[in-house]
C-alpha cells in the first residue's frame, strides 16, 4: 500500500477531493488492519472476518467523507459526523458512518438542486 500526500506539508491524507472538479481519491493503505506491516512476510494473507469488517468500515467512512467534500461540505464542527476531520485511525474508528442533521440537510439541498428542484 502507498500513502497519499497532496503537498509536501502533509505527511499523508486518508483521502482528498477536488470539489469543483467533482473528483476524489482515497487510499486503503493506512486503513488496512496490518498497516504499516503490509510488506512484511505473512502480511498479505487473507484478512480475518474482524479485519475485513474493520477495513470495509474505514473505507466506507473515507468514501462518504470525500463525497461530502465533492458536495462542497466542510469538516463538521457541530456534531459527531462522518464529515468530522480526522488526524489518525483512532479518531476515524470513533467517528460514526452517518451524517449529522446539519450535513444531512446540506445533502438534501444539494441533491434537490442537482435534480432541478423537486417539489
Amino acid at each position: 500500500g502507498a500513502d497519499l500526500s497532496p503537498e509536501p506539508r502533509f505527511n499523508f491524507v486518508f483521502g482528498e477531493a477536488i470539489p469543483n472538479a467533482g473528483v476524489g481519491v482515497f487510499s486503503l493503505a493506512r486503513y488496512h488492519p496490518r498497516w504499516p506491516n503490509l510488506r512484511q512476510s505473512g502480511a498479505a494473507h487473507a484478512l480475518s472476518a474482524v479485519e475485513a469488517r474493520t477495513l470495509l468500515r474505514r473505507a466506507l467512512k473515507v468514501v462518504v467523507h470525500e463525497l461530502g467534500h465533492i458536495f462542497q461540505f466542510n469538516h463538521c464542527v457541530y456534531y459527531e459526523c462522518v464529515m468530522n476531520g480526522s488526524n489518525g485511525l483512532d479518531e476515524t474508528d470513533l467517528q460514526p458512518l452517518h451524517l449529522c442533521p446539519v450535513d444531512l440537510r446540506k445533502l438534501c439541498t444539494a441533491v434537490n438542486y442537482a435534480a432541478g428542484g423537486l417539489e
